[in-house]
């Protein structure tokens, strides 16, 4: 019984080891899911001929989603709960998608705003080529760079381990705020 403990230990600080040795883009636990959705978002945009799109969040009271494609750059989406919900609505009815996306972006309650930074408008990368931008994310006032490479971690102060639970976060909130987007431009 003893001994068994102990080699479950020693395999558990193998396997330990080994994980940490593994790139952090091996590790990724899901496929991610924004690369597709940011794509289809930009083609629905482009088929539209527009630039920015504004959704409710109908999972949360007075949250809405905005996105801003800037062609051949990037992909800007902000989320925020309106202090004025009936103004938001009328920007919505209206079509009125830029203003909302600044009016959004400007909310007095920042810890309230989560904004991604789509660098490439190609999904979030979380170990991204040598010279390729760095997405972010911000959240609470809190920016993060999205960079799971050595250099990167060092530079967030963060270990593998951490750096990709909050990568996971970052991926699915944005593939859920771009399937909202989309389902609003073909709705």
């Amino acid at each position: 019984m003893k001994t068994s403990r102990i080699v479950a230990a020693g395999i558990a600080a193998v396997l330990a080891g080994v994980m940490g040795s593994v790139p952090l883009a091996a590790r990724q636990s899901q496929p991610a899911q924004s690369p597709a959705l940011a794509k289809d978002l930009v083609a629905e945009l482009t088929k539209k001929k527009q630039d920015c799109v504004l959704a409710k969040d109908p999972e949360v009271a007075g949250q809405y989603i905005a996105a801003l494609h800037l062609p051949g750059l990037q992909l800007l989406v902000v989320s925020a709960k309106f202090a004025d919900p009936a103004g938001m609505e009328f920007r919505m009815f209206s079509g009125d998608c830029m203003g909302g996306y600044a009016d959004l972006n400007a909310a007095v309650t920042a810890t309230d705003r989560i904004v991604i930074n789509d660098l490439g408008a190609d999904g979030l990368v979380a170990v991204p080529k040598k010279e390729a931008p760095r997405d972010g994310i911000t959240r609470g006032g809190k920016e993060l760079k999205l960079d799971g490479s050595s250099n990167g971690l060092k530079a967030a102060k963060m270990t593998p381990d951490d750096f990709q639970k909050t990568f996971n976060d970052a991926e699915q909130t944005y593939s859920t705020y771009l399937r909202l987007l989309i389902a609003r431009l073909k709705g």
